[in-house]
């Protein structure tokens, strides 16, 4: 398979379909660091759409 992220040519398998395994971690690694950077995004969306359907 050709990985959608870097490229490279690599065996399937992989956890994450279309992205061999460096990407596939390096990925996972980046979304960690931004949760630990943002821990409370998703509830702070899960908010705002409660607040915008109150103001309609």
């Amino acid at each position: 398979m050709k990985c959608k992220i870097c490229g490279k040519y690599f065996n399937g398998g992989s956890e994450q379909p279309g992205t061999c395994t460096e990407c596939y971690y390096e990925f996972h690694e980046s979304k960690e660091e931004l949760l630990r950077d943002y821990p409370n995004q998703l509830e702070d969306e899960e908010g705002e759409d409660e607040d915008e359907d109150q103001g309609d």
